[in-house]
């Protein structure tokens, strides 16, 4: 399992009103959720630019490329993703694969297939943004 917690931890909330918190547990809500989103559709967009490989029952599969995001073989991986509340802007996104750890990061026979961390990346800066925002508006 591969997993990140997205959330936000502010010690006066209460002092801002209830609006900020509602603010704030959408935007870490739609994060998480882009984040899921995002790692799923690189998956479903992969070049597959690796090894041909023939599948046991018949037919090939083009594996992804070292650094490429996985290529989709039985769906086992893209099937194993969810976003969680676990509490008041407080969220949990990843996948519960047992292979999405070696994917993401490599192994010592294997070069990563990364999806997760760079839905990550890309999400990050839109976050911060939006959480700025939030707190903008309460003014």
């Amino acid at each position: 399992m591969i997993a990140v917690k997205v959330e936000v931890v502010f010690n006066n909330i209460e002092s801002s009103g209830q609006d900020l918190t509602k603010d704030l547990d959408r935007v870490v809500k739609e994060t998480a959720e882009n984040i899921e989103k995002r790692s799923r559709e690189y998956m479903e967009s992969s070049p597959a630019t690796g090894r041909i490989y023939k599948k046991p029952g018949g037919g090939e599969h083009q594996a992804s490329a070292p650094y490429e995001p996985p290529a989709i073989y039985e769906g086992d991986l893209i099937a194993s993703s969810y976003t969680k509340k676990l509490g008041e802007s407080d969220y949990e996104v990843g996948f519960k694969d047992p292979k999405a750890p070696w994917l993401e990061f490599g192994t010592p026979r294997m070069l990563p297939r990364p999806f997760f961390r760079p839905a990550i990346s890309l999400e990050r800066q839109e976050f911060y943004r939006k959480i700025e925002e939030a707190f903008v508006r309460k003014r």
